[in-house]
């Protein structure tokens, strides 16, 4: 099984749009839709963001071509997950339907080696934000790009959080600035100086058609 995350704009902004009107052998074994709610930050032309499990590449080359010609696709990406267990959902069980859930996309400065960084974000950084937001956090993935399989992306990698509600969210910068990393600096200030470039930042509503 290989996941993709694909940006898209429909034409009659219905959410979740029905994207796929070809034959059952064309879709994905399972689709996530996200409505944008809000761009944040950085730039990206789409209205929906669907999160696509499909049994392999082929398949989802042949499904995202197959994507109904009213709808635009920003860009689809094959990407590489890894989620961590938070303290606001110790079990990494269902994600409640009202968290409060963003997305991140970033891309990394010259000269910085991308599989050093990942490790860094996966294996250091990653960990060092969960302890830090506690029972505030209820999800947490990073997805490195692996493949663009359509349209124009960028970045590096993406960030998904989701959160015990918009005022956690908010409460996260000051909770975290009294937790210290090895490297001496709280986490946000500890990310800031190895220089990730933001894409865009989105605020998210999620649902399961």
């Amino acid at each position: 099984m290989i996941r993709t995350i694909i940006a898209l704009r429909s034409a009659d902004a219905v959410f979740p749009p029905k994207i796929w009107n070809t034959s059952p052998a064309s879709q994905p074994h399972q689709a996530v839709f996200n409505r944008i709610a809000h761009l944040r930050a950085g730039k990206v032309d789409a209205d929906c963001i669907v999160d696509a499990l499909w049994s392999d590449e082929s398949a989802a080359c042949t499904g995202i071509a197959d994507i109904a010609p009213d709808i635009k696709v920003d860009f689809a990406v094959e990407v590489k997950t890894c989620t961590f267990t938070v303290g606001g959902n110790p079990t990494n069980g269902p994600i409640p339907a009202d968290a409060h859930k963003v997305m991140f996309a970033y891309h990394l400065p010259e000269g910085t080696e991308p599989d050093r960084f990942w490790h860094y974000h996966t294996e250091i950084h990653g960990p060092d934000v969960v302890k830090a937001g506690g029972d505030l956090i209820v999800g947490y993935a990073l997805s490195r790009k692996m493949k663009t399989l359509a349209g124009s992306a960028a970045f590096f990698a993406l960030i998904e959080l989701w959160w015990v509600s918009e005022i956690a969210a908010a409460a996260y910068a000051e909770r975290s600035s009294t937790y210290i990393t090895q490297s001496g600096k709280a986490p946000l200030d500890d990310w800031a100086s190895r220089g990730p470039i933001t894409d865009f930042s989105l605020k998210l509503v999620e649902a399961v058609p």
